[in-house]
């Protein structure tokens, strides 16, 4: 499962946030899913209020890897 979330990196600062892109492996028990040890990142994200405005030019590369994958 592909996931995306934001988070503020700075405790004081609300005018800045990142985004994270990760995946969840679903075959895995739901007690074991979201441990550190098995979430993978994927990629992480400026402010989204910056250029770029699409999450496409993020999701390429990590698209790109899958179809490799996928053709083995």
């Amino acid at each position: 499962m592909l996931n995306f979330d934001y988070f503020q990196p700075m405790k004081h600062r609300n005018d800045y946030s990142v985004g994270v892109l990760y995946l969840v492996v679903l075959n895995l028990r739901r007690s074991e899913r979201f441990k550190w040890e098995n979430v993978i990142v994927v990629g992480i994200i400026p402010n989204m209020d910056q250029e770029p405005k699409s999450l496409n030019e993020f999701l390429r590369p990590l698209v790109d890897e899958l179809k490799v994958l996928w053709k083995g």
